[in-house]
């Protein structure tokens, strides 16, 4: 899963850093990688779309944001719901940087 985000992050500049250690994956969303602003209002947006897509995980971050995405899947789950839960992830991402984009246009 840790290779994936990676993966993500080269195409996605939202993303900020990709960690984690096991099944403890931590996805960082920010405004800008030079900076590294937190991106709350688009973490929530992702955990919006996540949550109408049947995706649950939680919310992290210091200093009052909350713009980590925080996955701890069970380690009984199957391929097949880690490669759904990418994929309604990759989604959201998706999603949530075009809205971003058109902010920053405006």
């Amino acid at each position: 899963m840790k290779g994936a985000f990676a993966e993500l992050a080269k195409e996605y500049e939202i993303i900020g850093d990709v960690r984690g250690r096991g099944v403890l994956l931590g996805i960082e969303l920010v405004e800008d990688r030079e900076t590294k602003v937190p991106a709350d209002a688009a973490q929530m947006k992702v955990f919006e779309y996540c949550l109408d897509k049947g995706l649950i995980y939680q919310s992290r971050g210091t200093r009052g944001m909350l713009n980590v995405i925080r996955l701890v899947p069970p380690m009984t789950t199957t391929k097949k719901e880690l490669d759904r839960a990418l994929s309604i992830l990759a989604d959201a991402i998706k999603a949530a940087s075009k809205v971003r984009t058109k902010r920053r246009a405006s």
